[in-house]
């Protein structure tokens, strides 16, 4: 039977797009931190509609979690309490990477058990965002 997560080593950073969306994603992050929301919206069509994302309220739940308020930041969207530290480990692995010229990397065997997981997780999200629909609009 094989594993269902492996990890090694190599010498070039094989998830070089990930990388670098993260760093972006971070950096935005950390400019809402300092100096709040941008002045227009990130909203899908059926946001105008009454009809929230798992991903609705996640800029704002961002920004409240870098300004360390975890309690806005888990009513904005309980995912971005996982959006920013996976971004961050993302950026760490880069930088030793760069530091000691061997990547970590890792890949994960997907089973029927972990997908069926993942649809329940986002199913929960998007009805849970869609009871926060007064707040999130």
């Amino acid at each position: 039977m094989s594993r269902t997560v492996g990890l090694w080593w190599e010498d070039h950073d094989r998830h070089l797009a990930m990388t670098r969306l993260a760093g972006v994603g971070l950096i935005a992050a950390l400019l809402m931190a300092v100096f709040g929301q941008p002045p227009y919206g990130f909203h899908g069509p059926l946001h105008y509609l009454g009809v929230m994302s798992p991903t609705c309220g996640m800029s704002r739940g961002v920004m409240w979690l870098m300004r360390g308020n975890l309690a806005l930041a888990w009513e904005y969207n309980p995912a971005s309490l996982l959006v920013v530290p996976v971004g961050a480990v993302v950026v760490i692995r880069a930088v030793f990477g760069r530091f000691t010229r061997r990547w970590p990397n890792f890949t994960v065997r997907w089973n029927w058990w972990m997908l069926g997981l993942v649809i329940v997780a986002v199913a929960t999200l998007t009805v849970r965002q869609q009871l926060q629909a007064e707040l999130l609009m």
